[in-house]
């Protein structure tokens, strides 16, 4: 018990120090300083009420391991295969971030509406909608390169 609480409060430690660091900068006035750090801990607290929480909901460690690496997969199989295969092209950020949100609203709907055949399907084809959607959004302008002229997206 004694290394779980441990464990799980070292954790709780670092999220509060990465928050810490990501909202603090080094040129700020100790009243700012001062309003990040209350802020820090008071989303920590929040995080580890709710940590406290879930952890009470019972669902089984397997399927919670099998269910977050398939939220992983439908949420960034798109734009890791479009970043794979884009051969020098930059593609906004727009278009991956959609296909992310798409991604993961579509394994939350295969969840709420309990889709029995092929959720994964689903979600990935929902996820290259929303790529493609996010794409169609940005505005392309060509970039002149100095061998050849590449297509490069502004966000």
């Amino acid at each position: 018990m004694v290394a779980l609480v441990t464990a799980s409060s070292t954790l709780i430690w670092s999220l509060n120090v990465h928050l810490v660091k990501d909202l603090a900068e080094q040129n700020q006035s100790k009243k700012k300083s001062k309003i990040i750090l209350n802020f820090s801990w008071g989303w920590t607290i929040l995080l580890g009420m709710l940590a406290l929480a879930f952890s009470y909901y019972n669902v089984g460690i397997a399927s919670l391991i099998l269910e977050s690496y398939e939220l992983a997969v439908v949420c960034m199989f798109v734009p890791l295969v479009q970043a794979a295969f884009s051969r020098g092209k930059e593609y906004p950020k727009l278009a991956a971030g959609l296909s992310m949100c798409f991604g993961g609203l579509g394994f939350f709907l295969c969840r709420f509406y309990e889709i029995s055949y092929f959720p994964e399907v689903f979600s990935i084809l929902l996820s290259w909608t929303g790529f493609m959607l996010g794409k169609s959004l940005s505005r392309h302008k060509i970039v002149p390169n100095e061998q050849d002229s590449e297509i490069r997206c502004s966000q």
